[in-house]
């Protein structure tokens, strides 16, 4: 009745749909125990939550102008990723994607600071318009210089979506 997501991907729309799409009910159980209705949350909500995450996003890219790196690839992204982190760590503000947040949902979570996993999805999702709010007000000297995003490509398309708001001048 139940399909179980692994530690955080629950965040991933691709991995929760098709984990969610092979199981024989209608629910899923999140990683932090929560329960999903597969059949009501899927394309409508999935849908919607990109545009509005993408628009935030763009929105806070405009407002304080980081430089983004972007890296993507077959093997080796994380720990060039990290390897990157630490090296600019030194010298610049600096945010990385943490873990798995490298798909159409969580670069735009990356991009407005929503990175505290220890807080359930649920709670994280709600706080989401709140954090936009909170990083359009903050001073630009107190966002991150530098934006390090692993992306995560694995369908045709995904490359187009995230460079069609990100446009790093370094990839």
């Amino acid at each position: 009745c139940c399909a179980d997501l692994s530690k955080g991907d629950e965040i991933s729309s691709r991995i929760f749909r098709r984990r969610a799409n092979g199981i024989q009910g209608k629910v899923a159980r999140t990683a932090e125990g929560e329960l999903f209705d597969v059949y009501h949350m899927k394309p409508f909500f999935l849908h919607h939550l990109r545009r509005i995450l993408r628009w935030m996003a763009i929105a806070t890219l405009k407002r304080h102008r980081p430089t983004v790196i972007a890296i993507t690839g077959s093997v080796g992204k994380s720990s060039t990723k990290e390897a990157i982190a630490t090296v600019l760590s030194s010298r610049f503000r600096v945010r990385q994607s943490p873990g798995n947040f490298n798909n159409e949902i969580g670069i735009p979570l990356t991009i407005l600071g929503l990175l505290n996993t220890k807080q359930s999805s649920m709670m994280r999702f709600l706080a989401v318009p709140f954090q936009f709010l909170w990083t359009l007000c903050r001073s630009r000297k107190r966002y991150p210089d530098m934006l390090i995003l692993e992306l995560g490509i694995d369908r045709v398309g995904d490359m187009e979506y995230l460079l069609g708001f990100l446009s790093p001048p370094v990839g």
